[in-house]
C-alpha cells in the first residue's frame, strides 16, 4: 500500500455477517488521534459493503468521534437499523483496545427517488482557475500529520491570520486514492482547518464534536473546491457550515460540523 492511498488506508475486512476489521498506520494523526476524516470514510466504507444493493448510495451522515482514535487494529460493527422498499440505514460503532468505542455513526443509503424538484439554493461560490492558486506547503511540523497525504490550494484566509472573517475556502486533493466515492469525499470535507481560525494570531486547538454529511453530486476525480464559515460561537463551541463543489460549480457535499476551542 502507497502511504498516500487513503482508499487503501480505509479498505475493510469483512470477518462476520456484521463485522469488518480495519488497519491504520501511523502517519495520519490529527492531534492525538487518527484523522477523522479517515475514521469516518472507514465507517463509510463499511455501510457500504453491508448493503446489498449497489443503486443505494451514501446520502446522509451523522457521526461523532468520542475517543482519539488510535493507530493499529480497529473493530467496526455495523447494525441495520432499518432496510425499506429504496432506503437502508445503518448503525456503524467503531472500538479499539477490546470494547471500548471510540466513534459511532449513522450511514443512510437511498436509491435515486424524483428529480423534478432539483435546486441549489446556496449562492455558488466563485471557482476561480486552479492554475491561478498557489499550491500551500501544508503538513507537519506546521501542520497535522495527516496533511502530508492532502494537496491544499487556499484561496480563502489562512488560520491565525488575525481576520475579522471567520470563512476558509480553496481547493483540496488526495495524493493518491485507489476509489473515488463516498469515503474520498467525506475526508476531502474534513480536510481544511476550521473557519473559526481565521480570527485567531496564534495557534489554538480546536476539536471536532458532531459532523453531519449530505452528498448531492458524484463529482469527477480531481481537486474539488472547498468553502466554509463559521454560523455561530458561544461558550467555546462553534458551529460551522462547509461545502464541496465540483471545479465546474456544482455542489458536491453539504457538511455541518461543530467545534470546541479549547
Amino acid at each position: 500500500m502507497s502511504e498516500h492511498d487513503f482508499s487503501a488506508l480505509t479498505s475493510v475486512e469483512r470477518k462476520s455477517e456484521t463485522e469488518f476489521s480495519l488497519q491504520i498506520p501511523t502517519g495520519w494523526e490529527q492531534g492525538r488521534g487518527t484523522f477523522g476524516g479517515a475514521v469516518i470514510g472507514a465507517m463509510a466504507r463499511a455501510a457500504m459493503a453491508s448493503e446489498p444493493d449497489a443503486a443505494r448510495k451514501v446520502r446522509a451522515v451523522s457521526a461523532e468521534i468520542v475517543g482519539a482514535v488510535p493507530s493499529g487494529e480497529l473493530t467496526l460493527t455495523v447494525r441495520t437499523l432499518r432496510r425499506g422498499n429504496g432506503l437502508s440505514a445503518y448503525e456503524v460503532l467503531l472500538r479499539a483496545r477490546g470494547e471500548e468505542v471510540f466513534a459511532h455513526g449513522s450511514f443512510t443509503l437511498a436509491s435515486a427517488r424524483s428529480s423534478d424538484r432539483d435546486f441549489v439554493a446556496l449562492d455558488a461560490p466563485t471557482i476561480p482557475a486552479i492554475e491561478s492558486a498557489t499550491l500551500a506547503p501544508v503538513g507537519p511540523p506546521m501542520g497535522p500529520v495527516f496533511t502530508q497525504h492532502i494537496r491544499f490550494w487556499p484561496t480563502g484566509p489562512y488560520p491565525f491570520s488575525g481576520g475579522k472573517d471567520a470563512t476558509c475556502e480553496g481547493f483540496v486533493e488526495l495524493k493518491e486514492h485507489s476509489s473515488w466515492g463516498p469515503p474520498e469525499w467525506l475526508a476531502l470535507a474534513d480536510c481544511y482547518w476550521p473557519s473559526v481560525l481565521a480570527l485567531e494570531s496564534a495557534p489554538r486547538p480546536v476539536v471536532t464534536v458532531g459532523f453531519a454529511c449530505h452528498l448531492f453530486t458524484e463529482p469527477p476525480p480531481g481537486p474539488l473546491f472547498f468553502r466554509a464559515r463559521s454560523l455561530a460561537s458561544s461558550e467555546g463551541f462553534v458551529s460551522e457550515h462547509r461545502e464541496l463543489w465540483t471545479r465546474g460549480g456544482k455542489l458536491v457535499a453539504i457538511n455541518p460540523q461543530l467545534f470546541t476551542i479549547v
